[in-house]
């Protein structure tokens, strides 16, 4: 149950990141680092 919030608060933070597209790159690979992390367990 916590992913899954975890998941919405990311949800709401790429809605505002839309402004600032530098930002928003470096979200991305943080998250899709964090997810690969989670497949490898």
């Amino acid at each position: 149950m916590e992913h899954g919030f975890a998941h919405l608060k990311n949800w709401c933070v790429l809605g505002k990141v839309r402004t600032d597209s530098a930002w928003s790159t470096a979200l991305v690979r943080a998250l899709l680092v964090l997810t690969n992390r989670e497949v490898a367990r």
